[in-house]
């Protein structure tokens, strides 16, 4: 079961990233969409590691996962 901390951890980056995407759909520069994309990306792997987390992989089984998210296969 999700800790208290993990719950709150997710909770902010998930209300973080939809608060990033409505910025970036109103984005008017490409700079500013390039910035906007930068952290959207980031906040992403944030997300995946707390979800790496708490499914409790092995950092050999995080590397697998994202090699299969790079390669497109996951999807």
């Amino acid at each position: 079961m999700m800790e208290k901390k993990q719950h709150d951890d997710m909770l902010k980056l998930v209300v973080e990233m939809i608060g990033l995407v409505g910025q970036l759909q109103v984005a008017r520069t490409e700079s500013k969409r390039i910035v906007l994309q930068n952290i959207i990306t980031t906040t992403y792997r944030q997300i995946d590691h707390l979800v790496y987390e708490l499914c409790g992989l092995s950092e050999d089984e995080i590397n697998i996962v994202e090699r299969l998210e790079q390669s497109g296969d996951s999807k």
